[in-house]
């Protein structure tokens, strides 16, 4: 099965976001990083991303509105959270639930399924 060529990652820890593309290039994906929902937005008028990795938490708000765009543009998107497991709840706007730190297995194996 062919790679998705292009994963948009939504991440304000620097951190996170380097260890999460890092991840993905080694995997052979092709990876855009933004830091905002603004800056996820102005990305995806740029790419149709086939799979997106958004943190709940941003800087200039909850990713929400943000992850039903993108679906709505036919992107697969994964929230991806350091919250307590146990608060969090099913939505209709994200199709998988990575808990930080991801597993990179399951990350990968999600990504190519």
């Amino acid at each position: 099965m062919a790679l998705p060529a292009d994963i948009l990652v939504v991440e304000d820890s620097l951190l996170v976001a380097m260890s999460l593309e890092n991840v993905l290039i080694e995997a052979g994906y092709e990876v855009t990083v933004a830091d905002t929902n603004a800056a996820a937005r102005a990305a995806a008028v740029q790419t149709v991303f086939s799979a997106a990795l958004v943190d709940y938490h941003l800087p200039d708000g909850d990713c929400v509105a943000l992850c039903a765009e993108l679906r709505a543009a036919g992107t697969r998107v994964a929230l991806v959270t350091g919250i307590d497991r146990s608060s969090a709840e099913p939505s209709t706007q994200f199709d998988r639930i990575f808990y930080k730190p991801i597993e990179e297995h399951a990350l990968l194996a999600w990504l190519g399924g």
